[in-house]
């Protein structure tokens, strides 16, 4: 999404993430980051253990493979939102 920034003569792209949550945590959440890289999810999801589906960025990749508290539940492609379990 495009931002203002008053230091630059144009926009920057940065990133709001999704997360929606199950029948029991019924939420929505949106988390502004100013860039896509995986640390924004990382810092998000801290502490949070369960199922975990995310789109297919490849930034997610490292999350899954070192991470015992998160199961994949599946990888969506173009789908931009990670749905809590």
């Amino acid at each position: 999404m495009p931002v203002l920034d008053r230091e630059r003569t144009r926009t920057r792209t940065g990133r709001i993430w999704t997360y929606v949550g199950d029948r029991n945590r019924p939420y929505i959440v949106y988390d502004y980051t100013g860039n896509h890289s995986r640390e924004g999810p990382e810092v998000f999801l801290k502490g949070y253990n369960g199922y975990l589906q995310a789109d297919a960025y490849r930034g997610y990749d490292a999350m899954f493979k070192n991470r015992k508290q998160y199961f994949d539940g599946g990888r969506l492609l173009g789908v931009f939102e990670a749905i809590l379990f």
